[in-house]
């Protein structure tokens, strides 16, 4: 199906079913590598959306996040430069449970699980060697990408009764690459900033 298609079916879903607030804005996605690998991952940055049923402390919450990294190595062969720059998105449904901690009448903290369940995503690189320039990229399919699981704690600060701001951390343990060794894959982990709309 179609990714513009499936969002909007998950947003007319998740508003009329979830429908206390809404969060919209920017993930600064990266990886964690699980052992000492050749990778210097950089941030990539992607989209977060999701709506959240209250019920007391408790939030219960439906998304969409494109996750991933990018990475930018130069290397010298034979007294020519050459710079390789890649990006992989990985798009994800995520499910989340939040439990809040109200500091000030205009302030929480929060801290929970999440869930996602991808959806595929594409990798692009662009590699420059003795001014030849090549660009390559690949769709990555859903099967290939593993169901992502991991924490999520943040604060919310609130600008008036239906206006606020959200910033949060993600830090996830499964490994991202279905049916791939532990000491090759790698691990989601980004910073969320978003805005808050109370319906």
């Amino acid at each position: 199906m179609n990714l513009i298609i499936m969002l909007s079916l998950f947003l007319s879903v998740s508003l009329s079913y979830a429908g206390n607030i809404f969060v919209g804005g920017v993930n600064l996605a990266n990886v964690s590598p699980n052992s000492e690998q050749e990778v210097d991952p950089n941030i990539k940055v992607g989209v977060t959306v999701s709506a959240e049923n209250i019920s007391g402390n408790l939030r219960v919450g439906i998304g969409y996040t494109q996750r991933g990294y990018s990475i930018k190595q130069s290397m010298m062969e034979e007294g020519i430069m050459a710079t390789a720059m890649a990006a992989t998105t990985l798009n994800y449904l995520n499910i989340y449970t939040l439990y809040t901690y109200s500091m000030q009448n205009n302030i929480s903290m929060f801290g929970g699980i999440q869930g996602g369940l991808g959806l595929g995503g594409e990798f692009e690189m662009e590699m420059e060697f003795d001014g030849i320039s090549m660009d390559f990229d690949d769709d990555i399919e859903s099967d290939d990408m593993s169901f992502d699981y991991g924490v999520l704690v943040g604060g919310d600060y609130m600008i008036n009764d239906k206006m606020g701001m959200r910033c949060s951390y993600y830090h996830g343990f499964a490994n991202i690459i279905e049916d791939q060794d532990s000491d090759d894959n790698l691990r989601n982990t980004g910073v969320q900033l978003a805005l808050l709309y109370k319906l």
